[in-house]
């Protein structure tokens, strides 16, 4: 293993690692039934718990001031109430939501001091910092397809971005998972609509100029004259 450093919080933590555990996977939870006085049991489901990130380190203290600094520096920088993301240098595009486990050690000696400490990685997985896009292009039937490819081990979220360049008053997606369907499907090849124009604006004061007592339009034909009478 060649020079390996790792940053916490967006932080570098200022050590060099010299061995580090990340597992193959987490640990793997197999979850079975006991079938009555039958032989073996009945498989139900699998699942990983939380994964421990471990690394030994050393570093470099020429004097006892060094030391000192380095303690008060490097325990600001992995102490967090909350997950961080955590990366280490040979993958840069990978980050574990880590938080800090047990009580990291710092064997103090002279000009070199060793060390380790290990992070809690809660969901178990490391998750990439790059966003992939997949454009979508017409198939034969005229119909926008793409293929989303995704090299992880897990499921991840999707989001559409949908620009339309004329009037649309429909929208449908359909994947393995399902359909979405936003507006109404019966005007997909509908007639395009006029924008709706502004007559007048009522927000000013010289607008109210534009209306006229006693002009509005009827629709019956209302008597206009008549007498008004209270009942008490």
């Amino acid at each position: 293993m060649g020079l390996l450093t790792a940053t916490y919080g967006g932080m570098e933590i200022p050590v060099k690692i010299t061995k580090l555990d990340r597992n193959l996977t987490p640990p793997i939870n197999n979850n079975t039934k006991s079938l009555g006085n039958s032989n073996g049991v009945s498989f139900l489901y699998s699942n990983y718990g939380e994964n421990t990130i471990t690394f030994d380190y050393v570093i470099d203290n020429r004097t006892a001031r060094n030391l000192s600094e380095f303690r008060r520096k490097t325990a600001g920088i992995i102490y967090s109430k909350e997950p961080q993301r955590l990366i280490f240098s040979d993958e840069p595009n990978l980050y574990y939501d880590a938080i800090l486990s047990g009580q990291p050690n710092l064997n103090e000696d002279y000009l070199k001091s060793t060390g380790s400490m290990s992070f809690m990685v809660p969901d178990g997985l490391a998750h990439s910092v790059v966003e992939k896009t997949f454009n979508a292009a017409k198939n034969s039937s005229g119909i926008l397809e793409a293929t989303i490819v995704n090299n992880g081990t897990e499921s991840v979220p999707i989001d559409y971005t949908i620009t339309h360049k004329s009037e649309n008053g429909y929208i449908g997606i359909v994947t393995k998972d399902g359909v979405i369907q936003l507006g109404d499907a019966g005007e997909q090849d509908g007639e395009t609509r006029k924008r709706t124009e502004q007559l007048i604006n009522y927000r000013t004061p010289e607008a109210y100029s534009a209306m006229t007592d006693g002009q509005g339009i009827l629709g019956f034909n209302y008597p206009k004259n008549g007498t008004f009478k209270v009942v008490g």
